[in-house]
């Protein structure tokens, strides 16, 4: 609940509003599309989120967790991953320019920058084993595209 309160001339008062946690706000409008479907604004979305907002990650997960889990439709660690890595074989920012507000860049090094981070802050962090083909992948993905991704 938050607080949320009227002071004008012609009424006063204040009550609890319920709502939705940032984390849960932010799970259904970034984390879940971005490994349900293939849309490049995703990860551009994701990422700029994580820059303007102080969420907590465990609370993020959670909220992976849990309401992929009442959907039926859980994603562990080694399908999120799995998942991640397919998007590098395809262009993170092919259409995305006139989806972003004026001013605003997002180019292939800005694009895996923002992979990289949401690798390691949330879809590391995610349950289970990592995908048996990561480092296959990883390996594959570093000989023909980027030399350095997540080598740090």
């Amino acid at each position: 609940y938050y607080p949320f309160s009227v002071d004008s001339d012609w009424y006063r008062g204040q009550t609890n509003i319920a709502s939705f946690e940032p984390e849960e706000m932010f799970w259904h409008q970034s984390c879940a599309p971005l490994l349900q479907r293939r849309k490049n604004r995703d990860l551009f979305d994701l990422h700029h989120g994580l820059d303007q907002l102080a969420m907590d990650q465990d609370k993020l997960i959670a909220c992976f967790e849990h309401y992929l889990s009442l959907e039926g439709k859980p994603i562990t660690r080694a399908v999120a991953e799995q998942r991640m890595l397919e998007k590098l074989t395809h262009s993170l920012t092919e259409d995305i320019a006139p989806l972003l507000p004026a001013g605003v860049r997002f180019n292939d090094h800005d694009a895996i920058q923002a992979f990289e981070r949401v690798w390691t802050e949330l879809i590391t962090r995610i349950k289970g084993d990592a995908w048996k083909l990561t480092d296959q992948a990883l390996e594959e993905l570093r000989t023909k595209k980027y030399p350095s991704l997540l080598k740090r």
